[in-house]
């Protein structure tokens, strides 16, 4: 028998059993695992919130699916994507010295809720709400809508920037800033171009985030997510315990212990001979004995 042969390939074989159950568990959940929405790599980091009273970044409060209207919602808010908000004046106060912030009771009252509906002008020139192609967190809609709505609920979003200054032409009133698909923006004094043409999505420090899954799709998703999770952790558990049985296997010590193992073995296989033989050194006497003295019962003729 091989010592290390037998040292080996309980590892092999457990491994092999891993891979098999990794791999039925994959086969399992990849189909609602990839139909989850990546999330985008540049996506704005959520705030660590300490409290109650803390909603977190304005940027984390609403996702939005189209990358043309991600780009440009997102350089639109620049720096207000990093705005704290927060339920109270109070609290806000206290984050002020490192955070812009933004307190939900010392804004005006949204007037409508969103989706808002188009007025005819609108539609004959492709014109639409920002706002309307976005998607707020449903456990702070209400606070969420309220924080859009007062940073750029008056914005329009048109196709292309000669659809935007055909409905500015018609404006009786002051119109309110314009932004188109690519990225292009006219603010209510009619300036546009240079700096304020949005940059590509891949590189822009941080954007809004794709929306979460929805529908039935979504406890099944979340539950292959989890599940994935769970495989990859116990990997790692069992990387860690056999690169540990490895490294054992080559420390000196472990290598002495097995040495003394083998001289003991060696040891007390000498011994089990040396007892056999004199076993049979004290057998040997006492058969001629009985041997002698079963002659000499036997009968005279």
């Amino acid at each position: 028998r091989n010592p290390r042969a037998a040292k080996v390939c309980p590892a092999l074989f457990f491994n092999f059993l891993f891979l098999a159950w990794l791999l039925s568990v994959s086969v399992c959940t990849h189909t609602v695992v990839f139909a989850c929405p990546q999330s985008r790599p540049n996506a704005l980091q959520p705030f660590d919130a300490t409290d109650n009273d803390i909603l977190g970044f304005a940027g984390n409060l609403a996702t939005c699916e189209d990358d043309q209207i991600c780009r440009a919602l997102s350089f639109l808010m620049g720096e207000r994507m990093r705005c704290v908000v927060t339920r109270t004046l109070a609290q806000a106060k206290k984050l002020a010295r490192h955070y812009r912030v933004l307190a939900l009771d010392q804004i005006h009252k949204q007037r409508k809720p969103w989706p808002r509906p188009l007025d005819e002008k609108m539609k004959a020139y492709k014109g639409d709400y920002l706002l309307n192609h976005v998607k707020f967190r449903k456990d702070l809609a209400k606070e969420a809508e309220q924080v859009y709505d007062t940073m750029v609920g008056e914005v329009m979003l048109f196709d292309t920037l000669d659809d935007a200054f055909h409905y500015r032409q018609t404006c009786k009133e002051k119109c309110g800033m314009l932004v188109t698909r690519n990225g292009e923006r006219i603010d209510a004094t009619g300036m546009f171009g240079g700096r304020t043409t949005a940059p590509e999505l891949r590189d822009m420090k941080a954007v809004l985030d794709v929306p979460p899954p929805e529908g039935d799709d979504a406890p099944e998703a979340a539950l292959g997510l989890k599940t994935l999770i769970t495989v990859l952790e116990e990997k790692h558990r069992v990387d860690e315990d056999l690169k540990e049985i490895d490294a054992q296997q080559k420390s000196e010590s472990f290598r002495s212990q097995v040495a003394k193992l083998e001289t003991l073995r060696h040891e007390i296989s000498q011994l089990e001979k040396e007892v056999a033989q004199l076993n049979s050194d004290n057998t040997a006497p006492k058969r001629a004995g009985s041997a002698q003295i079963h002659r000499s019962k036997r009968p005279m003729t």
